[in-house]
């Protein structure tokens, strides 16, 4: 995953929680919230990280459109998520 994917996927997390961009969310939370939030993103990045490695896996060794769906369902850990 590149930077800037990585970048769009924090500037629509902000844009979830009000903010313009991920830089607006920084400028305007105390650091203790701002971690909070950070968490948060890098979640949701791993998430979509964790969605391609299944859809890869998925495609090369089933090449199966239902278990595709399965498999990005259950590859995101709920014990991965950082708090």
């Amino acid at each position: 995953m590149s930077h800037q994917e990585k970048q769009k996927i924090f500037d629509q997390y902000a844009k979830s929680n009000g903010f313009d961009c991920w830089t607006g969310l920084q400028s305007a939370c105390d650091p203790i919230i701002l971690k909070r939030h950070i968490f948060r993103a890098c979640d949701l990045v791993q998430e979509e990280q964790q969605k391609r490695i299944a859809v890869k896996a998925i495609c090369v060794d089933l090449n199966d459109g239902e278990c595709d769906i399965v498999l990005k369902d259950l590859i995101t850990n709920p014990e991965n998520l950082i708090s």
